[in-house]
């Protein structure tokens, strides 16, 4: 169910980048860091080797699978799962900088 879902938040992500047309006929890019950060984040884990309309799965999270490693103390490693532990390191640094 978590896949599915990861899947339809990418596909639709993906969608509104390559959106070439804005309401007044312009062109918008993804110019600031964080959204630039954030596509790379999302291409990083896309399989390219593989034909989207072939699998589509496999062309979006096939990277993330690839190069994903479970850790010891951990069953299973999804998308949810690192953006929890790049929260938590925000939150600590965050409170850490504050003391």
């Amino acid at each position: 169910m978590k896949s599915r879902f990861i899947v339809i938040v990418i596909f639709n992500f993906l969608l509104t980048i390559c959106k070439s047309e804005s309401d007044d006929d312009t062109v918008t890019y993804c110019s600031t860091q964080a959204c630039q950060r954030e596509a790379k984040n999302i291409l990083d884990k896309l399989d390219t080797t593989v034909d989207a309309c072939e699998d589509f799965y496999s062309h979006v999270c096939g990277s993330f699978i690839k190069n994903t490693v479970i850790p010891d103390d951990k069953t299973s490693v999804d998308v949810s799962t690192e953006l929890d532990e790049k929260l938590k390191e925000q939150i600590n640094s965050i409170l850490n900088t504050s003391n």
